[in-house]
């Protein structure tokens, strides 16, 4: 259980997984009979980069 009262099934975390995975975030690799997910901080990276630079003429109105 969760401090909200809400479990978090098998099920549930494997769907979360594939979207996070379909949207670039996540890396699935398998070794053996195991499952490994790593986090692919890349597309997050440039967003934080967007944010933070200067003002470019393109986003100027």
């Amino acid at each position: 259980m969760t401090r909200h009262g809400l479990g978090l099934s098998r099920q549930a975390i494997s769907q979360h997984l594939a979207v996070l995975e379909s949207a670039g975030l996540v890396l699935s690799r398998r070794e053996g009979r195991y499952g490994f997910h790593d986090l692919n901080t890349e597309p997050l990276e440039r967003i934080a980069n967007r944010w933070l630079r200067p003002d470019t003429p393109e986003s100027t109105p």
